[in-house]
Order: C-alpha cells, then structure tokens, then sequence
C-alpha cells in the first residue's frame, strides 16, 4: 500500500489572506459520488444560523448544470460559486483563502484534495468514507459527517466547525500528519521501492 502524497513546496511559497465570511471550500469532480447536491442543500439549512456562510465549488464534471438549478432553487447564488477548474497556483490561493475544507462523498478511496487542504493548514470535513474516515480525528484535525445523505446532519457538521474556536489548531494538526506521512518524496520512494522489488522478483 503506497499512499497518496502532496508536494508541499508550493503551499509553502504561496499566501492569501482569509475571506471575510466564513467560507468552505470543496475541490473536486462535479459528479454525484461527491454528493454535492446535498451540500449545497446542507448551505440552505445552515443560513438559518450562519447567514453569512458561503461555499466555494471548484471543478468540473457532468452535473454542473444540475448544480446551477440546484443552487438556484434554493436561492443561493450570492452563497454558493462555481469556480470551475484553476492552475495549480491559483488553486493554493482558493485552499489558503477558505476557512474549512469539505467532502461530503458518498464514496472514496484516498482523496488527494484532503491531503491537500491539510498541506494549505485547512480543517476538514468528510463523510465516514474510504481512508477519510480514519485520518479524519473529529475535534482534532477536521470533522466527520455522522449521515452525509442527510443534509442536516451535514450541516450540523459545518455549524460545528465554524462555530469551533479551535480551527487554526485544527489545520495545523492536519498539516503536521501530512508532512509527516503524506509528503511527496516519501511516496515517490515508496513507490520506487516496489518496482525495484518486482524487477528484482522477476529476474
């Protein structure tokens, strides 16, 4: 097993400044496994508490225009962007100017973006999924999702973490595991390792 790495050089090198309303940001396909239709339904409940919260989308997929209509029936154009896909540098900037990171996924395997907005020193919040649900430590580094089907209970989560005082804390224990455990020259050289292993097996 040889796990996803993040070079953490250019989040190093790149600095933005917060946004003024707490925002969150998620990176990914627009596909139905991120289940974003539920997030964005999750945005309307939490107005109700945090009506100034808003949702950064970046990238691409078959359901944007469904997430158009969506973010347009519940009235949310003014909380909820689409950014499409951006350069890498621009994307550090997005990851640094967000306060919590989310991926309320029905399904996933390692996903690099959490191990990305942990390099930019975000907390998180996923659903009870693939490897998120072990490297997620609720109170710790992030949050997890108890039932991301229900947007409710993703909004309880988000409500939970902006509400936290503890998030700087938060990101930079996520940075730590990262940098850590998830660097990119560990697993290039972990990967490196096994094909040497398989030649010499074969040979």
């Amino acid at each position: 097993y040889v796990p996803n790495g993040v070079d953490l050089n250019p989040f190093k090198k790149v600095s933005a400044k917060k946004l003024q309303n707490p925002t969150l940001l998620f990176v990914g396909r627009l596909h139905p496994q991120k289940n974003l239709a539920s997030l964005i339904e999750a945005i309307y409940i939490t107005k109700n508490q945090i009506p100034n919260i808003k949702l950064i989308i970046v990238g691409d997929g078959p359901q944007k225009e469904f997430l158009k209509k969506t973010i347009s029936k519940f009235k949310l154009s003014k909380s909820v962007k689409l950014l499409g896909e951006l350069a890498k540098i621009d994307l550090i900037k997005v990851y640094k100017s967000a306060h919590v990171f989310i991926l309320p996924s029905i399904y996933e395997g390692q996903p690099l973006t959490l191990l990305e907005a942990w390099a930019a020193k975000l907390p998180v919040i996923t659903s009870k999924t693939g490897d998120c649900q072990y490297l997620v430590k609720n109170g710790l580094n992030g949050y997890l999702i108890s039932n991301s089907s229900n947007p409710e209970k993703i909004s309880e989560a988000i409500i939970k973490a902006m509400q936290s005082k503890r998030l700087n804390k938060m990101g930079e224990n996520g940075y730590n595991l990262v940098a850590g455990n998830f660097f990119w020259d560990k697993s290039a050289t972990q990967t490196l390792k096994l094909y040497e292993s398989l030649i010499k097996a074969r040979n």
